[in-house]
Protein backbone atom coordinates (compact mmCIF):
# COMPACT_ATOMS: atom_id res chain seq x y z
CA UNK A 1 0.00 0.00 0.00
CA UNK A 2 1.44 3.35 -0.67
CA UNK A 3 1.52 6.14 1.70
CA UNK A 4 0.05 9.94 1.01
CA UNK A 5 3.31 11.42 0.28
CA UNK A 6 3.78 8.24 -2.53
CA UNK A 7 0.18 9.09 -3.95
CA UNK A 8 0.82 12.73 -3.55
CA UNK A 9 3.63 12.21 -6.81
CA UNK A 10 0.86 11.46 -8.98
CA UNK A 11 -1.01 14.28 -9.13
CA UNK A 12 -0.15 17.21 -11.55
CA UNK A 13 1.16 20.22 -9.97
CA UNK A 14 0.35 23.77 -9.55
CA UNK A 15 3.14 26.48 -8.00
CA UNK A 16 1.71 29.47 -5.22
CA UNK A 17 1.64 31.98 -7.83
CA UNK A 18 -0.51 29.94 -10.30
CA UNK A 19 -2.54 29.51 -7.32
CA UNK A 20 -3.22 33.04 -6.46
CA UNK A 21 -7.04 32.78 -8.68
CA UNK A 22 -8.27 30.54 -5.90
CA UNK A 23 -7.11 32.16 -2.48
CA UNK A 24 -10.90 32.38 -1.57
CA UNK A 25 -10.13 34.90 1.39
CA UNK A 26 -14.13 35.39 1.71
CA UNK A 27 -15.73 31.71 1.34
CA UNK A 28 -17.38 29.17 2.22
CA UNK A 29 -15.86 26.22 4.26
CA UNK A 30 -16.68 22.89 4.54
CA UNK A 31 -14.91 20.84 7.19
CA UNK A 32 -14.57 16.93 8.05
CA UNK A 33 -12.27 14.72 10.50
CA UNK A 34 -10.98 11.66 8.56
CA UNK A 35 -8.36 9.34 9.56
CA UNK A 36 -4.87 8.93 7.41
CA UNK A 37 -6.07 5.44 6.19
CA UNK A 38 -9.26 7.08 4.75
CA UNK A 39 -7.14 10.34 2.59
CA UNK A 40 -5.15 7.87 1.62
CA UNK A 41 -7.59 6.07 -0.10
CA UNK A 42 -9.35 8.79 -1.11
CA UNK A 43 -6.29 11.14 -3.00
CA UNK A 44 -5.69 7.94 -4.89
CA UNK A 45 -9.44 7.94 -5.79
CA UNK A 46 -9.78 11.51 -7.28
CA UNK A 47 -5.50 11.97 -8.27
CA UNK A 48 -6.79 12.90 -11.93
CA UNK A 49 -9.51 15.67 -10.81
CA UNK A 50 -6.86 17.76 -8.42
CA UNK A 51 -3.91 19.88 -8.94
CA UNK A 52 -1.30 19.38 -5.45
CA UNK A 53 0.37 22.62 -4.87
CA UNK A 54 4.05 22.44 -4.42
CA UNK A 55 6.81 24.58 -3.96
CA UNK A 56 10.66 23.89 -3.18
CA UNK A 57 10.21 19.97 -4.17
CA UNK A 58 7.70 20.02 -1.58
CA UNK A 59 3.78 19.10 -1.60
CA UNK A 60 3.14 18.36 2.48
CA UNK A 61 3.92 21.71 4.21
CA UNK A 62 4.98 22.67 7.73
CA UNK A 63 3.13 25.32 9.83
CA UNK A 64 3.03 26.64 13.51
CA UNK A 65 0.62 28.38 15.23
CA UNK A 66 0.33 30.75 18.43
CA UNK A 67 -3.14 31.26 18.82
CA UNK A 68 -4.85 33.72 21.03
CA UNK A 69 -7.55 34.09 23.27
CA UNK A 70 -9.16 35.49 26.19
CA UNK A 71 -8.34 34.11 30.11
CA UNK A 72 -11.68 32.72 29.63
CA UNK A 73 -11.84 31.39 26.36
CA UNK A 74 -14.18 33.57 24.94
CA UNK A 75 -13.03 32.88 21.46
CA UNK A 76 -12.98 29.18 21.55
CA UNK A 77 -16.83 29.44 23.66
CA UNK A 78 -18.09 31.97 20.86
CA UNK A 79 -17.32 29.17 18.43
CA UNK A 80 -18.66 25.88 20.55
CA UNK A 81 -22.31 28.22 21.63
CA UNK A 82 -22.32 28.38 17.75
CA UNK A 83 -22.42 32.64 16.98
CA UNK A 84 -23.10 33.42 14.17
CA UNK A 85 -20.50 36.24 14.55
CA UNK A 86 -17.46 34.80 16.03
CA UNK A 87 -13.10 35.20 15.51
CA UNK A 88 -9.84 33.56 15.51
CA UNK A 89 -6.92 35.27 16.07
CA UNK A 90 -3.16 33.64 15.50
CA UNK A 91 0.29 34.41 14.16
CA UNK A 92 1.31 31.43 11.53
CA UNK A 93 4.73 30.81 9.95
CA UNK A 94 5.09 29.04 6.77
CA UNK A 95 8.06 27.80 7.71
CA UNK A 96 9.55 26.31 4.27
CA UNK A 97 8.90 30.03 3.34
CA UNK A 98 10.39 31.51 6.54
CA UNK A 99 7.39 33.40 6.13
CA UNK A 100 5.34 34.68 9.32
CA UNK A 101 1.82 36.12 9.14
CA UNK A 102 -0.92 37.94 11.99
CA UNK A 103 -4.01 36.73 10.93
CA UNK A 104 -7.57 36.92 11.25
CA UNK A 105 -10.47 34.85 10.92
CA UNK A 106 -14.05 36.37 11.31
CA UNK A 107 -17.03 33.91 10.48
CA UNK A 108 -20.63 35.59 9.68
CA UNK A 109 -23.61 33.69 8.81
CA UNK A 110 -21.65 31.11 7.39
CA UNK A 111 -18.76 32.99 5.36
CA UNK A 112 -14.96 32.78 6.55
CA UNK A 113 -12.88 36.35 5.82
CA UNK A 114 -10.00 35.59 6.47
CA UNK A 115 -7.16 39.09 6.95
CA UNK A 116 -3.66 38.56 7.71
CA UNK A 117 -0.45 40.66 7.57
CA UNK A 118 2.74 40.11 7.21
CA UNK A 119 5.22 39.72 9.90
CA UNK A 120 8.36 38.54 8.10
CA UNK A 121 9.35 37.29 5.57
CA UNK A 122 12.72 36.16 7.07
CA UNK A 123 12.23 34.75 10.37
CA UNK A 124 10.67 32.40 12.63
CA UNK A 125 6.98 31.66 14.79
CA UNK A 126 9.62 32.01 18.19
CA UNK A 127 9.83 35.97 17.13
CA UNK A 128 6.56 36.55 17.91
CA UNK A 129 3.83 35.91 20.59
CA UNK A 130 3.27 39.07 22.90
CA UNK A 131 0.96 41.23 20.91
CA UNK A 132 1.13 44.40 23.13
CA UNK A 133 4.89 44.41 21.26
CA UNK A 134 4.04 44.52 18.15
CA UNK A 135 4.44 47.64 15.57
CA UNK A 136 1.84 50.22 15.52
CA UNK A 137 0.77 49.59 12.26
CA UNK A 138 -0.40 45.58 13.48
CA UNK A 139 -2.24 47.14 16.47
CA UNK A 140 -4.18 49.25 14.37
CA UNK A 141 -4.90 45.95 11.91
CA UNK A 142 -5.80 44.09 15.02
CA UNK A 143 -8.33 47.05 16.76
CA UNK A 144 -9.91 47.31 12.68
CA UNK A 145 -10.33 43.67 12.84
CA UNK A 146 -11.53 42.21 16.42
CA UNK A 147 -13.34 43.75 18.73
CA UNK A 148 -10.88 42.70 21.44
CA UNK A 149 -8.87 45.21 23.34
CA UNK A 150 -5.05 43.72 22.64
CA UNK A 151 -4.74 43.66 26.63
CA UNK A 152 -7.51 41.02 27.27
CA UNK A 153 -5.52 38.43 24.15
CA UNK A 154 -2.93 35.96 25.31
CA UNK A 155 -1.34 32.71 24.15
CA UNK A 156 -3.52 29.93 24.51
CA UNK A 157 -1.83 27.26 22.92
CA UNK A 158 0.20 26.41 19.85
CA UNK A 159 0.37 23.76 17.22
CA UNK A 160 1.97 22.45 14.30
CA UNK A 161 0.53 20.54 11.09
CA UNK A 162 1.81 19.32 7.83
CA UNK A 163 -0.87 20.79 5.16
CA UNK A 164 -1.64 19.39 1.99
CA UNK A 165 -3.45 22.08 -0.22
CA UNK A 166 -5.35 20.46 -3.48
CA UNK A 167 -6.94 22.50 -6.20
CA UNK A 168 -9.48 21.02 -8.39
CA UNK A 169 -9.02 21.34 -12.16
CA UNK A 170 -11.77 24.16 -12.61
CA UNK A 171 -10.09 25.96 -10.71
CA UNK A 172 -13.58 26.98 -8.29
CA UNK A 173 -12.33 25.45 -5.34
CA UNK A 174 -9.43 24.52 -2.93
CA UNK A 175 -8.79 22.05 -0.01
CA UNK A 176 -6.45 21.76 2.81
CA UNK A 177 -5.65 18.77 4.06
CA UNK A 178 -3.76 18.89 7.58
CA UNK A 179 -2.14 16.02 8.88
CA UNK A 180 0.23 15.25 11.75
CA UNK A 181 -1.39 17.09 14.79
CA UNK A 182 0.68 18.77 17.64
CA UNK A 183 -0.97 20.74 20.03
CA UNK A 184 1.32 22.16 23.14
CA UNK A 185 -0.34 24.39 26.07
CA UNK A 186 1.29 27.87 26.40
CA UNK A 187 1.03 28.08 30.25
CA UNK A 188 2.00 24.21 30.83
CA UNK A 189 4.70 23.44 28.63
CA UNK A 190 4.49 20.16 30.15
CA UNK A 191 0.78 19.23 28.62
CA UNK A 192 0.70 18.20 25.05
CA UNK A 193 -1.09 16.36 22.75
CA UNK A 194 -0.67 14.76 19.21
CA UNK A 195 -2.91 13.12 16.78
CA UNK A 196 -0.80 11.26 13.97
CA UNK A 197 -3.50 9.63 12.67
CA UNK A 198 -6.03 12.07 12.16
CA UNK A 199 -6.25 14.47 9.06
CA UNK A 200 -8.92 18.17 9.14
CA UNK A 201 -9.85 18.54 5.91
CA UNK A 202 -11.36 21.67 4.51
CA UNK A 203 -13.40 22.31 1.22
CA UNK A 204 -13.46 26.20 0.57
CA UNK A 205 -15.08 27.25 -2.41
CA UNK A 206 -17.35 30.72 -2.94
CA UNK A 207 -20.95 28.91 -2.69
CA UNK A 208 -22.63 26.02 -1.14
CA UNK A 209 -23.56 24.57 -4.38
CA UNK A 210 -22.53 21.58 -6.28
CA UNK A 211 -20.19 18.87 -5.15
CA UNK A 212 -16.43 18.03 -6.70
CA UNK A 213 -15.08 14.59 -6.36
CA UNK A 214 -13.06 15.05 -3.34
CA UNK A 215 -16.29 15.98 -1.62
CA UNK A 216 -18.34 12.84 -3.47
CA UNK A 217 -15.80 10.79 -2.07
CA UNK A 218 -16.54 11.57 1.45
CA UNK A 219 -20.00 10.97 0.87
CA UNK A 220 -19.53 7.69 -0.28
CA UNK A 221 -17.80 6.77 2.88
CA UNK A 222 -20.58 7.81 4.92
CA UNK A 223 -18.19 10.86 6.61
CA UNK A 224 -19.94 13.64 7.59
CA UNK A 225 -19.21 17.39 7.90
CA UNK A 226 -18.85 19.05 11.05
CA UNK A 227 -18.13 22.23 12.81
CA UNK A 228 -14.58 21.83 15.12
CA UNK A 229 -11.53 24.14 14.08
CA UNK A 230 -8.09 22.55 14.64
CA UNK A 231 -8.00 25.41 17.25
CA UNK A 232 -11.14 23.69 19.25
CA UNK A 233 -9.40 20.63 18.45
CA UNK A 234 -6.13 21.59 20.31
CA UNK A 235 -8.48 23.37 23.18
CA UNK A 236 -10.21 20.65 24.09
CA UNK A 237 -7.57 17.86 23.80
CA UNK A 238 -5.34 20.04 26.31
CA UNK A 239 -7.73 21.73 28.78
CA UNK A 240 -10.14 18.79 29.75
CA UNK A 241 -12.51 21.16 31.73
CA UNK A 242 -13.77 23.20 29.11
CA UNK A 243 -17.35 23.26 27.83
CA UNK A 244 -17.80 20.85 24.75
CA UNK A 245 -21.15 19.45 24.19
CA UNK A 246 -21.65 21.01 21.28
CA UNK A 247 -18.33 19.50 19.82
CA UNK A 248 -18.76 15.66 20.98
CA UNK A 249 -19.52 13.98 18.14
CA UNK A 250 -16.73 15.07 16.47
CA UNK A 251 -14.58 14.46 19.38
CA UNK A 252 -15.60 10.96 19.75
CA UNK A 253 -14.82 10.64 16.02
CA UNK A 254 -11.09 11.81 16.65
CA UNK A 255 -10.95 9.90 19.63
CA UNK A 256 -12.13 6.63 17.63
CA UNK A 257 -9.68 7.32 14.82
CA UNK A 258 -6.79 8.08 17.26
CA UNK A 259 -7.13 5.21 19.51
CA UNK A 260 -7.45 3.13 15.98
CA UNK A 261 -4.47 3.96 15.18
CA UNK A 262 -5.12 4.17 11.18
Amino acid sequence: METIAETLWKYKTLTLKEMDSVKLMDRIDIKYIISSKQLDSILEAVSSSYFVMEELNTRQFLYKNIYFDTSDKHLFLSHHNGKSLRYKLRIREYCEFHRVFLEVKKKFKGRTIKSRLLLTDNGSLEQFGDLSNLPVDFLNFLGKKIPYPIQQLTKSLKSDFKRITLIHKDMQERITIDTNLNFMDQGNRQNSQSLPTVAVVEIKRNGHSGSHPFQLELKRLGIRPGSMSKYCIGSISLFPDLKYNNFKKTNLAIERIAHAGI
